[in-house]
């Protein structure tokens, strides 16, 4: 429960700067950045679906994007 977005935004700060060191200029990979953790912090508000596995599936497939 609770609201995500103070970890949601500790999580968008890290990896934004992630980017900008790996990838200086590229404003369309953080511009997709952005948006990807504004994708996570709806489907966190949105709350559990009742299936532990998707649930953790939902949440855990940002990750892995942004790790690529």
């Amino acid at each position: 429960g609770g609201d995500p977005s103070a970890h949601v935004a500790a999580l968008r700060d890290r990896h934004a700067v992630v980017l900008r060191e790996v990838v200086p200029g590229f404003d369309e990979a953080e511009a997709w950045l952005l948006g990807s953790f504004s994708e996570l912090e709806d489907v966190l508000r949105e709350g559990p679906i009742g299936d532990a596995e998707r649930d953790y599936d939902r949440v855990v497939s940002y990750g892995e994007l942004w790790s690529t």
